[in-house]
């Protein structure tokens, strides 16, 4: 069942202080303080709604952004038994289990 999520969403890196989580709704952008700490400082900086439209920045609630760490955070403790912390909700620490990955962020 851990990988069973990456046909819902994926994560990756640029490996320095950007991540960005995709689903197919929306791509966010995360500024991660330093990618070495076992506990990841982590921002939200944008999110991206890929509408058939056209691209446009949106503003996520509060729960769309929660559920963005708890991913984030999820997806880190396949590898690392510690969570990230946040300005807006301060410590997480959330099992790729425990969340419900099947919806897109933007569908919350």
């Amino acid at each position: 069942m851990q990988n069973s999520y990456t046909s819902f969403f994926t994560i990756q890196s640029n490996g320095i202080n950007e991540m960005s989580y995709e689903d197919p709704a929306c791509v966010a952008l995360i500024h991660i303080a330093d990618f070495r700490d076992p506990v990841w400082w982590a921002a939200i900086t944008k999110v991206i709604s890929k509408s058939e439209n056209e691209n446009s920045i949106v503003k996520p609630t509060l729960e769309q952004k929660r559920e963005i760490y708890k991913r984030i955070c999820a997806h880190k403790m396949l590898d690392s038994m510690n969570g990230i912390f946040t300005s807006e909700f301060d410590f997480i620490e959330v099992s790729i289990n425990d969340i419900d990955y099947k919806k897109s962020i933007l569908d919350l």
